[in-house]
């Protein structure tokens, strides 16, 4: 047969068996180890990928800088405290180099930097650099946050001020004493040496050194008994102010204390509370301040003997400063000091004559002042002292005399000074101690009539006409205050008068002053020159002055040379026209009609001749 009619050979299986090995199987299975091998070859590769971006996302920043001291830019070796800004707990310390020189990793947050120097004395600071926290603060409530975002590196360079001290002894007993600054107002550490104040030991003599920074403190003492124990406040809680680079020499007093309870009442024996009271050491270093309580006291602990000095300085016009000297305090012993403050004066005591103005001034008059204190047990002396402060002009000191009825009282010749005054009284007490209050006064000066120019007038004005003996008004014044008038011609003195809301205040006329121009002049509280108007005074009988006072307030003469003619008083002083008396008037009204009528004539006959 032809391959046609051939019968066709039968197919096998290709998993027949046959003893033959075949290759189609392994290419399929490396089809298939080489389809696994891409797909695990790119889960591999991304998962690499995806290591390798997040090993370079940022984690956390770095703070860097140099400590260094402020003005000379010394290298400060030491260490570099980081803390958290929340919390205030440390995060981490390091070390800076030879050069100051740190550099911290930190992660992401806000944070506070404290330097702390290794101790370096030089010219620049002698008691060395005190730690202090970015930027220049001394505690970490002052300090400035550094904010650190991922990736970031933040400067924070420390420039250190050097340190001041305090130094001295501390006296009056013995053992181990200790001391650390505190800030003013704040409440001691228990355990000096607690790291957050400046503390140190005082030596086996007593002496010590405190560095610090600069600031205000309060000096606290500490003794050694089975661990330090909390001993007071050096000189009873005064202030101490610590100077960059400088020394203040402040001995410590430990040993038995007194104290000082202060009564602070008025003029009628009723409390005062709030007022501030100041109490001082003999040598002027000790200063403590305090308030009076609602029932008017205030004491003073924990004192070392000595004669101690008080003062009360009210903030307001009700009363006058006091000051006690003299308190003598010894150990173990408690004082009582009562004081009266004055209204000016002390309670009782007059200044005759005077004034006194709602802001707590005494105005006083020209020629003699009467000074009176009331007498008290206790009381065995008083002086005064009364000065204007004028250059070359000494004040008027002398003692008070003690009468039969037991008021001490003197006369003082005032007539020397002008301008703000004070009138000071000392009282001497029989425990030892004084009591001296200051009063403000006034005191008016003359005017002298070369004021009253042109350029002084026209500041004040009055009524043109007033008359002697009555009230007149003067405007143009402050409301309120208080001025001096004077009079002219000859200087009269007029008084204190007071202007009203208005500016406006009434002044009474001389009684007497005679008919005519006169003048009158204001000074004020300090006797500053304030101006002058005229007035033509007319006698209280009803007669009428000269014609030149006469028209609107200002009128008049006016110039250097009107103050001179205002200086004589009197009708016709101006050397003007003078006065027409009742018969001159009627010969003017009959010489008019005569004018009229030969007018009425002369029209007529000009009306015929047309």
């Amino acid at each position: 047969m032809s391959p046609r009619g051939q019968a066709p050979a039968s197919r096998r299986s290709p998993l027949a068996p046959t003893g033959r090995v075949r290759r189609r199987p392994a290419a399929a299975w490396r089809r298939a180890l080489l389809v696994l091998g891409v797909t695990t070859g790119l889960v591999l590769s991304g998962a690499a990928v995806g290591a390798t971006a997040a090993s370079a996302d940022p984690v956390g920043g770095v703070i860097s800088g140099r400590m260094a001291s402020a003005l000379a830019q010394t290298p400060l070796p030491g260490d570099v405290v980081v803390r958290a800004a929340e919390s205030g707990s440390i995060v981490t310390a390091v070390t800076t180099d030879s050069q100051g020189r740190y550099s911290v990793p930190v992660a992401a947050g806000t944070y506070t930097v404290q330097f702390r120097p290794s101790f370096v004395q030089d010219a620049e600071a002698p008691y060395g650099y005190p730690p202090a926290f970015y930027l220049d603060a001394v505690h970490a409530s002052g300090a400035v946050p550094i904010t650190v975002a991922d990736g970031a590196t933040v400067q924070a360079d420390g420039r250190l001020k050097a340190a001041g001290a305090l130094m001295g002894n501390v006296t009056g007993a013995t053992g181990r004493f200790a001391l650390a600054l505190v800030e003013a107002g704040a409440e001691p550490p228990a355990d000096p040496f607690d790291g957050e104040h400046f503390a140190v030991e005082a030596q086996d003599d007593g002496g010590y050194v405190l560095p610090g920074a600069a600031g205000s403190y309060q000096l606290a003492l500490y003794r050694y008994a089975d661990g330090w124990g909390f001993a007071g406040f050096a000189r009873s809680g005064a202030s101490f102010v610590v100077e960059s680079g400088q020394p203040e020499i402040v001995d410590v007093y430990a040993g038995p204390t007194g104290s000082i309870e202060v009564a602070v009442r008025d003029s009628a024996g009723a409390a005062i509370a709030d007022m501030p009271v100041t109490l001082r050491s003999s040598d002027g270093v000790t200063r403590i301040q305090s308030e009076t309580d609602e029932a008017g006291a205030v004491a003073f602990d924990g004192l070392e003997p000595d004669d101690w000095q008080l003062s009360v300085l009210p903030d307001d016009d009700r009363f006058a400063p006091l000051w006690v000297r003299g308190i003598a305090v010894d150990a173990g012993e408690a004082v009582t000091v009562p004081v009266a403050l004055g209204d000016p004066l002390p309670g009782g005591a007059t200044a005759t004559p005077s004034l006194r103005t709602a802001d707590g001034v005494l105005l006083l008059d020209k020629g003699p002042l009467l000074i009176t204190v009331p007498g008290a047990d206790d009381l065995v002396g008083v002086d005064y002292i009364v000065s204007d402060f004028q250059v070359g002009v000494e004040a008027l000191t002398g003692a008070l005399e003690r009468g039969e009825d037991g008021t001490w009282s003197a006369t003082v010749d005032v007539t020397s000074l002008e301008g703000k005054v004070t009138i000071g009284l000392v009282l001497h007490r029989s425990e030892g101690w004084t009591e001296q209050t200051v009063a403000p006064a006034a005191e008016p000066r003359v005017v002298d009539a070369t004021e009253l120019t042109d350029a002084s007038r026209g500041a004040i004005t009055t009524p043109a006409t007033a008359t002697a003996g009555s009230e007149t008004t003067v405007s143009g014044l402050s409301a309120g205050e208080w001025y001096y008038t004077w009079w002219f011609s000859s200087p009269t003195a007029g008084g204190w008068v007071q202007a009203d809301a208005s500016g406006t205040a009434t002044v009474v006329v001389p009684a007497d002053l005679g008919a005519g121009l006169h003048s009158v002049a204001l000074l004020d509280r300090i006797a500053e020159f304030v101006g002058w108007a005229p007035v033509t005074v007319v006698a209280a009988n009803g007669g009428g002055g000269s014609g030149a006072g006469g028209g609107a307030a200002g009128s008049g003469a006016s110039g250097a040379g009107a103050g001179a003619q205002l200086a004589a008083t009197g009708v016709g002083a101006t050397g003007g026209i003078p006065p027409l008396g009742a018969g001159a008037g009627a010969l003017v009204l009959l010489l008019a009609g005569a004018a009229l009528a030969a007018r009425g004539t002369l029209r007529r006959r000009r009306s015929r001749a047309a």
